[in-house]
């Protein structure tokens, strides 16, 4: 029995309506919320027992409801905080994140909360159901079925520990519903967080396999990168939560033991989940390379489907004044760009070629990203700019190597093969013949987390480095150019901090909207 379900033609719009994939014809059908849909519902829409088909069916529906929830740049709004990202001086919200004003806007995270509480409660109604049926298992039921049953328990868990673990990086604290064993109908605390994140990942590592058996490609063909979760993306993610978890404000230093062994395990059996590094830095953004096996966990999306695609790229990260008529807020810090080491990944990581173009822009004079426009040519002809297929990499092979370097050395556990994991990461970034680091170069986590700024610029993920490490104001009080010159006249640093502003660790999360503690009776 194949259990894959490709996605349908272009004039059919997939939309979730709890665990149930509706067709319709016109996009003005309402769709109701997951929350209004309860589990007695679903089980007379599904019957009992163990139906795999239509399992397999809402599973996959959850991720129509993920993509509009993660595809927006509002997702990773805090993102504007660091050291790495820049906004155009007229680009609104993202002006005002860049400059970390007092008067953070909530209104953006509200909607992501309220959207990942529903998506929970989604995740909770699949889960009673296939559990249910699981449980009512008999003699006659086909063991693979059970078997395929479990794996999509796994994948949900893992999906559950995404929206736990994007409160956790926002809030320091998050929000749980029911459905899990756990009766938790309240903001949950930092500690216990982790650990719902540790339990949900640790049952998904236990059942998922070395590849999801429904992320394949037309009849059933290899893909490569995990689409859908197996066993290797879930040991990642773990190595991710832990290296937080060991971090600030918990700093369980315990945890870096646990995250260097969980990247370990990836590592050592990269060949069974089928990972590598990308041989050449600038080609994982391409869209042809949407999928690659550098991606150890990655978030497909539909171009042109009704609120399916992924918004983030394309023009968002173009200049106003280039002919594709940019937006001017997803920019580069150029300080920045001038402390990045030469070499290939630098190279791939700014348009080099459109350097004359900012630094002759009138008002935003900032590096260009090709992280987001994407190559020369390679988005120019998306819908609207900015409406593309780019998968976004959750995680990257290259993130289980460096995380593996540094936890080990945090943990006093500095090896041969963590200092090979590191130099495996720069031997792609610097030009060829550029010697390996040992013990004689400096400290191991150290180089390691150095590594990571590089090698994660405009991935979003500079600012929760930043926190966890408890550096966000030696990152940031000193952003201004140094060296860069136009007509002779050194650059200024743009959307500058106000002194006034509080950057220490007080300041780091931010807080619920009371809007969705009001929505929660909280």
């Amino acid at each position: 029995m194949k259990h894959t379900r490709k996605y349908l033609m272009k004039s059919f719009r997939i939309a979730f309506v709890g665990f149930v994939l509706i067709l319709c014809n016109s996009c003005d059908d309402v769709i109701d919320q997951a929350s209004d849909i309860s589990k007695g519902e679903l089980t007379q829409r599904f019957g009992d027992g163990l139906d795999i088909d239509n399992f397999s069916l809402a599973v996959s529906g959850l991720y129509s409801e993920l993509r509009p929830i993660i595809g927006l740049d509002n997702h990773h709004l805090t993102s504007w905080f660091a050291d790495d990202m820049a906004s155009g001086i007229t680009s609104g919200k993202f002006s005002d994140f860049d400059a970390i004003r007092p008067s953070r806007t909530t209104n953006d995270h509200a909607t992501k909360i309220n959207g990942f509480i529903n998506f929970q409660t989604s995740i909770a109604n699949v889960v009673n159901v296939i559990q249910e049926g699981i449980d009512t298992a008999t003699d006659e039921t086909n063991p693979a079925d059970i078997e395929l049953a479990n794996i999509y328990l796994g994948e949900l868990k893992a999906l559950r520990a995404y929206a736990l673990f994007w409160y956790s990086q926002h809030f320091g604290r998050g929000l749980v519903v029911p459905g899990f064993g756990e009766n938790i109908t309240s903001v949950t605390e930092l500690a216990d967080l982790y650990k719902l994140i540790e339990l949900d990942l640790l049952a998904a590592e236990e059942v998922l396999p070395n590849k999801h058996p429904d992320d394949v490609g037309a009849e059933g063909a290899q893909v490569n990168g995990a689409g859908r979760p197996n066993k290797g993306s879930a040991q990642a993610f773990l190595a991710r939560v832990y290296l937080n978890w060991a971090g600030w404000p918990i700093k369980d230093e315990s945890k870096y033991a646990l995250a260097a062994e969980k990247a370990k395990a990836v590592i050592d059996n990269r060949s069974v989940y089928d990972f590598e590094l990308m041989p050449v830095f600038e080609d994982l953004w391409r869209v042809e390379n949407r999928r690659n096996k550098e991606a150890v966990w990655l978030i497909e999306y539909i171009a042109n489907e009704n609120e399916q695609e992924n918004r983030k790229y394309g023009i968002r990260g173009r200049l106003g004044t280039d002919d594709a008529g940019g937006w001017d807020e997803h920019l580069g810090e150029v300080r920045f760009w001038e402390d990045f080491p030469e070499g290939p990944r630098k190279e791939g990581t700014y348009r080099q070629e459109l350097e004359g173009l900012w630094m002759s822009h009138p008002t935003n004079k900032l590096p260009v990203y090709a992280k987001i426009t994407g190559p020369d040519g390679d988005l120019d002809d998306v819908q609207d700019g900015f409406r593309t297929n780019r998968s976004d990499f959750f995680i990257r092979y290259a993130d289980v190597l460096l995380m593996f370097a540094e936890a080990s050395g945090r943990a006093g556990q500095e090896n041969a093969q963590a200092w090979e994991a590191l130099n495996d990461v720069r031997r792609r970034a610097y030009p060829e013949g550029t010697p390996d680091v040992g013990p004689a170069d400096g400290n191991l986590a150290d180089l390691a987390f150095e590594e990571r700024k590089w090698e994660f610029a405009a991935e979003y993920m500079r600012w929760h480095d930043l926190v966890r490490m408890q550096i966000v104001e030696d990152a940031l009080r000193d952003k201004a150019p140094r060296t860069t010159m136009v007509d002779g006249v050194l650059l200024t640093e743009q959307n500058p901090i106000d002194p006034s502003v509080d950057l220490s660790p007080d300041s780091y999360f931010e807080a619920i909207p009371a809007s969705v503690l009001s929505r929660l009776g909280l």
